[in-house]
């Protein structure tokens, strides 16, 4: 019975993921008196109005995700101490490749507007749910259990022991979101009447406008944001590459694979560089007299980073994955716990026996 629960729970909870990514907002647009955003599966309005998409667009986004959820079902199912760097490309590489054919002979189903943002952003939750998130957190696991027990699969150790590593999943999270979501650099353009910032993320941009104090009393803010789209991806992916390599060298420094000054390095290089490229870009196709927006490194990837070097711990499993049972013979009795024992063999006689036996010695002499 325990078999079967156990099975049907990481079942569950992969459909149940499943369902938050379909519902996660791909565009949005936030403003003071009105609100609405985008999913998969949902289309909510300005004016609360709710509308659910059609099955052939549930289908379209499942489709394009359907290389990383086999993905994540045989990340689940393997040895933990496998490489998996393979698959993991392989599946990213075909996720985009298939939104990336359906953006260019999708034909007449590109007029619809939902079919074409279910096509042009799919790609980026399905990387970032199924990929992304499942890889940091088995290195977080793996990480945390000595190496006796790696070659169990991941979905053993974590059914196993869910509430041991219940801290190591949620310091996973927070580095999964600081890599995925979190900014790692903004701009700031000075518009006639306001101003504007603009955020960039691996997966996400995000925009902020705001009145100019000089002309309004009140600041009044609009926000909107974005997923990255099939075609802007790659070049995400390329300014992130040094953020990525952060990560996994945040697993090889618990292991001792490289020294505190090489994670601080590229620590430093991941978020730095990002800006500077853009900056260089910006640069040769810059004309004087035009307007050049400033851009910063938003270093915040580094605190989540040495965060969860700090309150990440190894943990004892033996007792867990297997209790230390008591082994006897057919023929012994069992111990009473409450009852001391000795490791020391000996004999009880009592006083009166021996008093006996001296008299009875000195009787014969």
């Amino acid at each position: 019975m325990n078999e079967v629960t156990n099975r049907r729970k990481p079942s569950v909870a992969f459909l149940i993921k499943i369902l938050i990514v379909l519902l996660f907002p791909l565009q949005g647009v936030f403003s003071s008196p009105n609100f609405g955003w985008i999913s998969i599966l949902l289309l909510v309005g300005g004016d609360t109005i709710v509308a659910f998409a059609s099955i052939s667009y549930l289908l379209v986004g499942l489709i394009i995700m359907l290389p990383c959820l086999i993905f994540e079902h045989h990340l689940n199912s393997r040895p933990i101490s496998k490489s998996v760097r393979r698959r993991a490309a392989a599946a990213c590489i075909l996720s985009w490749f298939i939104s990336l054919l359906l953006l260019l002979f999708g034909g007449a189903l590109l007029a619809m507007s939902y079919f074409y943002t279910t096509v042009l952003f799919a790609p980026i939750l399905s990387i970032a749910f199924f990929v992304i998130l499942p890889l940091i957190s088995r290195e977080s696991t793996m990480r945390s259990i000595p190496k006796e027990h790696r070659a169990l699969s991941y979905s053993s150790i974590t059914s196993t022991l869910h509430k041991r590593i219940r801290r190591g999943k949620i310091l996973s999270v927070l580095l999964w979101i600081g890599i995925v979501f979190i900014p790692f650099m903004f701009f700031i353009i000075p518009e006639w009447g306001s101003i504007h910032f603009q955020f960039l993320s691996l997966s996400y941009q995000y925009s902020a406008y705001t009145g100019s104090p000089w002309i309004r009393t009140i600041l009044e803010v609009t926000g909107n944001f974005n997923a990255h789209d099939v075609l802007l991806l790659p070049s995400m992916a390329l300014l992130s590459a040094l953020r990525l390599v952060f990560v996994r060298d945040i697993f090889r420094f618990q292991t001792g694979r490289i020294n505190k000054s090489r994670l601080a390095s590229v620590a430093l290089l991941g978020e730095i560089l990002p800006s500077a490229i853009i900056i260089l870009s910006l640069l040769t196709l810059y004309y004087p007299g035009d307007f050049f927006p400033m851009v910063f490194p938003f270093p915040i990837l580094p605190l989540i980073g040495f965060a969860y070097i700090r309150f990440s711990k190894i943990i004892i499993v033996r007792d867990e994955i297997w209790t230390d049972y008591e082994h006897r013979m057919w023929f012994d009795k069992e111990q009473d716990p409450y009852v001391p024992t000795s490791d020391d063999e000996s004999i009880t006689v009592p006083i009166t026996y021996l008093l006996v036996s001296q008299i009875r010695k000195r009787r014969k002499r």
